[in-house]
């Protein structure tokens, strides 16, 4: 398994079927960089740079960043029925 798909499984494994309540990079970054319950410096998912570029109504391009790695994966979303927030669904 690579380094890339490690990543992709684990946050797959953290955020399937939780609420994002924007698409966008901001939200994206301090979801995944959230703090361990009980953790003063442990993350769900060490990131640190996130590139998003929409590719229609459920689907982003999403960058992801490291002083010396990038890799890129494809996330479907699904609308929720507020009409406002989405539901992360998978990563490739």
């Amino acid at each position: 398994m690579s380094i890339a798909e490690a990543f992709k499984q684990a946050i797959k494994n953290a955020f399937i079927h939780s609420i994002f309540l924007t698409r966008d990079k901001e939200f994206i970054i301090k979801t995944l960089n959230t703090k361990v319950h009980g953790s003063d410096n442990v993350t769900i998912i060490p990131i640190q740079k996130v590139e998003v570029e929409r590719i229609d109504d459920t689907h982003d391009k999403v960058t992801f960043g490291y002083d010396d790695y990038a890799f890129v994966s494809v996330i479907t979303w699904k609308p929720c029925a507020n009409g406002r927030s989405f539901v992360f669904m998978n990563i490739e």
